[in-house]
């Protein structure tokens, strides 16, 4: 059954660096969070490798997330790549430091040869009920 093999098309004699791919894992839409120390996640891979990954909150840059780290599946969906298995990233945010309300995680892949690519964006919520640090 061709459906359960994975393939990759790379034609990249035509053009430069293809973009990155990726996901965020968490927070999930709309999900409700509180606390100082909410733990953003997901995943990047590119075909040139992945340099380093910027989170951005409501257009601010925090800075880089930790990146390197296992991510199941990825080498069953994306073999090939050369941060796979550990394509993974994580972030941790203090909400403290925000006012309670909806707020947009941006988050920006930057390969080794320097060409930035939007990975995700999720809208999600604080409110400091939430202090806990955990998601609702």
């Amino acid at each position: 059954n061709i459906a359960e093999i994975p393939v990759v098309f790379l034609c990249d004699y035509a053009v430069g660096a293809e973009g990155s791919v990726g996901g965020i894992s968490f927070p999930v839409p709309n999900g409700i969070y509180g606390g100082s120390a909410v733990t953003f996640t997901g995943w990047a891979l590119d075909w040139q490798g992945i340099d380093r990954v910027r989170i951005f909150v409501d257009g601010l840059e925090l800075g880089d997330a930790t990146y390197g780290l296992v991510y199941p599946g990825l080498n069953l969906y994306y073999p090939g790549y050369p941060d796979t298995p550990a394509g993974g990233w994580s972030f941790t945010w203090d909400a403290t430091r925000y006012a309670d309300g909806v707020h947009t995680l941006q988050v920006v892949a930057r390969d080794e040869l320097g060409a930035d690519t939007v990975i995700g964006e999720v809208t999600f919520l604080t409110d400091s009920y939430f202090g806990g640090g955990g998601g609702h």
